[in-house]
């Protein structure tokens, strides 16, 4: 038996062309919920231009959800991720989980139990498939799938 924790509402995206972690020059933040999805099939965001090549960050704090357990009695956690569109970079506390993964691969499960231990910063960026030029975006829902 298993429960979910979804991760819709206190992301922050961020689009620009000079995102490293947590220290953004030229870039814009929006406060969002995901689902992303545009209003119009011809939205795009603002900042995003040929010089940002498409990048869309998603950047999510939580906590550690609790009764997880230590050592070998720990409860398995899997993060799943439904959909993106782009090719997805996914980070945990800036440890790598996917490199590059194009939305075609879609869900994304990862187990992170190992990793799960007080507060977390979840990062995921977004960059166009070939021959895209924007339009990257969460387009699905991220969730803590958790195993008893």
């Amino acid at each position: 038996m298993s429960h979910s924790i979804r991760l819709r509402a206190g992301w922050t995206r961020q689009t620009g062309s000079q995102q490293r972690g947590s220290q953004q020059t030229g870039s814009q933040q929006t406060a969002v919920g995901l689902p992303d999805l545009p209003s119009d099939d011809r939205e795009t965001f603002p900042g995003a231009n040929a010089s940002d090549a498409g990048l869309v960050r998603y950047l999510r704090p939580f906590n550690c959800p609790t009764g997880l357990g230590d050592g070998d009695g720990r409860v398995p956690v899997d993060l799943v991720i439904e959909s993106w569109s782009g090719r997805l970079v996914a980070r945990l506390d800036g440890a790598p989980l996917c490199d590059s993964l194009p939305s075609d691969a879609a869900p994304l499960r990862v187990a992170v139990s190992e990793r799960l231990h007080g507060h977390h910063l979840l990062e995921l960026e977004l960059t166009p498939r070939e021959g895209e030029s924007s339009g990257c975006r969460l387009t699905g829902i991220v969730t803590l799938e958790i195993h008893d």
